[in-house]
């Protein structure tokens, strides 16, 4: 089995006021170039695929080709949002997504409303599923939350906000 995994591509991410979207474009290229010539099973990418949770139109066109393109390459493509990401406008278009062989996840869903993604493995055939990993689904067993042994931490004082934060409204 061969999973690509990729996160973090923050595309539409602008520099001291330079657009970035030919670097990006390079990038997400490499990435699928990658998925073409290691015949991969399945490419992951974990969340921030846009810097803005309202990404502009070019963004998403730079995207959603190379989605196509993994895709096209024989890969099973599973795209999941990140904290940068709008994850109800990811589930507005998983169904038309889903006609291109793509699944996105923008919000959390249990094992029983779609949480676990299901694919033949090209490479062998392999049943395999990628799903939640804050559950735990034993084989022909009732998924159960994992439980965490860490506890939350406190703040300690207010968080504060620099200047450029607050004036571009994030």
């Amino acid at each position: 089995m061969k999973f690509l995994h990729t996160a973090d591509w923050h595309v539409g991410k602008t520099l001291k006021g330079r657009d970035r979207l030919d670097e990006q474009r390079a990038v997400l290229a490499e990435i699928a170039v990658l998925a073409e010539a290691n015949d991969v099973d399945a490419v992951l990418v974990a969340g921030d695929v846009y810097d803005l949770s309202a990404a502009s139109a070019q963004a998403q066109q730079l995207v959603v080709q190379a989605l196509l393109r993994m895709r096209g390459a024989g890969a099973e493509v599973i795209v999941i949002a990140g904290n940068h990401d709008h994850g109800p406008t990811f589930d507005a278009y998983r169904p038309l997504m889903d006609v291109a062989g793509i699944t996105l996840a923008g919000t959390y869903r249990s094992a029983e409303r779609g949480g676990v993604i299901r694919f033949a493995a090209r490479s062998d055939g392999a049943d395999t599923q990628v799903g939640d990993p804050g559950r735990s689904c034993p084989s022909g067993g009732r998924c159960a939350p994992r439980r965490s042994s860490r506890t939350p931490r406190r703040r300690t004082s207010a968080p504060t906000t620099s200047r450029s934060a607050r004036s571009s409204g994030r």
